[in-house]
């Protein structure tokens, strides 16, 4: 299943899946170089940073942004 990275408040950060479902977890259970928009798969214990699925996810979000015009 797939995270993305909605924000990050204090020592928390909120994930949202690809069903819009919301979760919150310890910061500090996310690698390092996690960042806002990241994409995460998750195995159940530990969380990785999927970085092929995060920039086809951000090429298809600035494609759909190009095509409105901003």
């Amino acid at each position: 299943m797939f995270y993305t990275i909605d924000r990050f408040e204090g020592e928390y950060a909120v994930l949202e899946d690809d069903s819009e479902n919301r979760i919150i977890i310890k910061k500090a259970l996310l690698p390092k170089e996690a960042g806002e928009s990241d994409v995460l798969e998750s195995d159940g214990e530990s969380y990785t940073v999927n970085t092929e699925e995060t920039e086809k996810r951000r090429q298809a979000v600035t494609e759909m942004l190009r095509r409105m015009g901003l």
